[in-house]
C-alpha cells in the first residue's frame, strides 16, 4: 500500500501534478499579502521547479520508514484515498505543538488572492476575468492542497477559500463541489493562537456576516465537511518527557503547583528592580547563551525595545535597508496611502519598510528561500558584509550556524492596504532576530529561547505557543512567568471533545478547567522595559488584583 501510494506520488511529481502547499504563517497573521496573478503564477512555478529539481535527492522510502506510528497511519489513510479516487478527502489533522514538521509553501492569501482590508475584515470579491484565467491555467493540475496553522484561519477566511477554489475550478454548481472538489487537508492545533479579530474556523458564520461579507444567503458550516485525525506523539519535545508533560497541561490552560515551581526555576535572576539595569542584565545574560537563541515577546513594542538595545550595543555603523515601494492609486488617495505606509512599518507583508542592521548583528530569515541549504523561515544568521550599488544596498552576505555564507538579495512582496490599492515592496527577507513576537514564532522549533510570559500576555494560547517552540526545558529562559496569564480557549476544547467523540472515540475527552483558574495567583513582572503597554498592564494588575496562595487545578 505504501509503495503504490509512493508510485502515485512520484507520478504526480513527474507530471507536475503535485500538491501546492499553502501555509498560514505569521506573515498572514498581521494581515496578508495577496499578489497579482502574474506574480502568483511565478511563485507557483518556482515552487514546482524547486521540488522537481530536488526529488532525485530525496529518499522517499527512507523518509516513510522514519515516520512514527501516528504519522504513518495518517499518511496511509490520505495517500490510499487519493490513489483510489473514490472520494474527495477533506480532513483536519490536529495534535499539540511539535507533532508535525514545518513545510515549505505559499501563504493562502497569496496564492488564492483572497481579499484583505487594513485593520478589518474585507468583503469577498470574485477575481477579474484575466486574473481568473491566469490562476486557472497555473493551478489546473492541482489535486491536493495542504493548509497549515488552521487555528489562525477564521470561519470567514475558510469560506473565502471555498469560494475562490470553487471559482477557479468551476464547481459552484456541481454536486459536492465544495473547495473546488480538491483533496484538502488542514493541519494545526486549535489551542494555539486564534484568528486575529475573527472567529475560529469551526464556528458557523452568522447570517449577518454572510450578508455583509459575501452578499449571499449561504449558511452551510463548511467545517462539518472535514473528517478528523489526531497526532498524539510529540516529536519536538520527544527527548524531554517532563517538559512534554508540562506543555500538555499548559495547552489546556492549567498547571500543577509542581509544574509552576519547575517553570519558575527557569526565570532569569535579575538583581535590580530598575528597568534600565534589568535591561542591561538581560543583554548580558542573552550574550552568554548559545548563538541560535531567540527572544519571544508578546508585542511588537517589547520586541523593538530589546532589538534596539542589542543593536545599540554593537560597535559598528548602522545600515538602513530601505524598501523600494511602488503603488498605483488615484491621485486623491496618495496622501492616505503614504500615511498608512509611514504608520505601519511592515504593512501586512511581515517585512519592514526600513530594516536597521549592523555588521555582526543577528537576523532571522522570514521567508523560505532554499530549503536544501537551510535558508528557510526561522533560520538564524549573522550579517558579515553588505554590497552597495548605485541605488543603495544590493545584497547582504550572511553566515549561518553551519558557518556557510550566502549572499541574500531583495525579494518582492505585494500586499493590499485598501480597496484596489496594492503595494509592491522590494526588501530583504529578514528581521533582527534578538526578539520576535510570539505570533511570528508559531510553527518554529527552537533549541534555545528567552521568553517573556508575564503580565503582557494577552491572548489565549500565547504562553503555550511560546513555550512549546522550545525542544527541551533546559533551553527555556523566562524573563517573567505569570500563571494567571495562562489561558486556553474553552470553545476550542469543546470542539476537540466533539471531534474526539465523533471521529476518535478511542481518545479521552478533555476536562475543561475553571474559567481563569489562576486569576487570584498573579505573579507581578520584574520590570525590565519601559514599554507603555507593559507598564500600563502592570499598573492595572497591581490596582485590581491581590496575591493569594497557588491552587492545584489539575483534574
Amino acid at each position: 500500500m505504501i509503495q503504490s501510494a509512493m508510485d502515485e506520488a512520484n507520478k504526480l511529481i513527474e507530471q507536475q501534478e503535485l500538491a501546492k502547499t499553502l501555509t498560514q504563517t505569521s506573515e498572514h497573521l498581521e494581515n496578508a499579502d495577496p499578489l497579482d496573478a502574474l506574480q502568483v503564477i511565478k511563485d507557483v512555478q518556482d515552487l514546482i521547479e524547486k521540488v522537481c529539481e530536488k526529488k532525485d535527492d530525496i529518499d522517499i522510502d527512507q523518509s516513510i520508514k522514519n515516520f512514527n506510528t501516528d504519522q504513518l497511519r495518517i499518511f496511509n489513510t490520505i495517500t490510499s484515498a487519493i490513489s483510489s479516487g473514490n472520494k474527495v478527502i477533506r480532513m483536519f489533522v490536529s495534535g499539540f505543538g511539535g507533532t508535525a514538521f514545518n513545510i515549505q509553501g505559499l501563504t493562502i492569501h497569496r496564492l488564492l488572492q483572497l481579499p484583505v482590508e487594513q485593520g478589518g475584515t474585507a468583503k469577498y470579491k470574485p477575481l477579474s476575468d484575466n486574473a481568473l484565467k491566469r490562476l486557472q491555467q497555473s493551478l489546473k493540475d492541482v489535486d491536493f492542497i495542504i493548509i497549515d496553522e488552521i487555528s489562525m484561519i477564521s470561519n470567514i477566511t475558510l469560506m473565502y477559500i471555498h469560494l475562490r477554489l470553487a471559482e477557479i475550478f468551476c464547481t459552484s454548481d456541481k454536486e459536492d463541489g465544495w473547495f473546488g472538489k480538491i483533496n484538502i487537508v488542514v493541519f494545526g492545533d486549535l489551542l494555539q493562537l486564534p484568528p486575529v479579530r475573527e472567529d475560529f474556523a469551526f464556528i458557523a458564520l452568522t447570517r449577518s456576516q454572510i450578508e455583509k461579507y459575501i452578499k449571499g444567503m449561504l449558511s452551510f458550516n463548511l467545517w462539518t465537511l472535514f473528517e478528523y485525525e489526531e497526532l498524539t506523539i510529540n516529536m519536538r519535545q520527544k527527548n524531554d518527557k517532563v517538559y512534554s508533560e508540562i506543555l500538555g497541561k499548559l495547552r489546556l490552560g492549567y498547571l500543577a503547583n509542581s509544574d509552576i515551581e519547575t517553570l519558575q526555576k527557569r526565570k532569569i535572576p535579575f538583581s535590580s528592580h530598575t528597568p534600565s539595569i534589568s535591561l542591561h542584565e538581560l543583554y548580558e545574560y542573552f550574550n552568554n547563551l548559545p548563538n541560535n537563541t531567540v527572544c519571544l515577546m508578546p508585542t511588537k513594542d517589547i520586541c523593538a525595545i530589546l532589538n534596539n538595545t542589542m543593536l545599540d550595543k554593537l560597535e559598528a555603523e548602522e545600515i538602513k535597508l530601505i524598501a523600494n515601494d511602488c503603488y498605483k492609486c488615484p491621485k486623491r488617495l496618495e496622501k492616505r496611502v503614504l500615511k498608512i505606509l509611514n504608520q505601519d512599518d511592515d504593512n501586512a507583508c511581515g517585512i519592514s519598510r526600513v530594516i536597521t542592521i549592523k555588521i555582526g548583528c543577528k537576523i532571522m530569515i522570514r521567508r523560505n528561500i532554499d530549503v536544501s541549504i537551510g535558508l528557510v523561515n526561522g533560520t538564524i544568521a549573522t550579517v558579515i558584509t553588505v554590497s552597495k550599488g548605485k541605488t543603495g544596498i544590493d545584497s547582504v552576505t550572511i553566515k549561518l550556524q553551519s558557518n556557510q555564507e550566502y549572499s541574500i538579495k531583495r525579494l518582492e512582496y505585494q500586499f493590499q492596504i485598501m480597496d484596489q490599492v496594492f503595494i509592491t515592496r522590494e526588501q530583504f527577507p529578514f528581521c533582527l532576530s534578538y526578539a520576535i513576537t510570539i505570533h511570528k514564532s508559531q510553527g518554529l522549533s527552537l533549541e534555545n529561547a528567552v521568553v517573556e510570559a508575564g503580565n503582557s500576555i494577552f491572548s489565549c494560547g500565547q504562553t503555550y505557543v511560546a513555550l512549546s517552540r522550545i525542544t527541551k526545558l533546559e533551553g527555556l529562559h523566562l524573563i517573567n512567568f505569570d500563571p494567571s496569564s495562562i489561558k486556553a480557549n474553552e470553545s476550542a476544547i469543546r470542539e476537540y471533545n466533539r471531534l474526539r467523540k465523533e471521529h476518535r472515540p478511542d481518545l479521552d475527552t478533555y476536562n475543561i478547567p475553571d474559567t481563569d483558574p489562576y486569576k487570584n495567583n498573579k505573579i507581578f513582572d520584574s520590570v525590565w522595559s519601559v514599554s507603555r503597554h507593559a507598564l500600563q498592564v502592570q499598573a492595572d494588575n497591581r490596582n485590581n488584583i491581590l496575591e493569594r496562595p497557588l491552587t492545584d487545578f489539575r483534574r
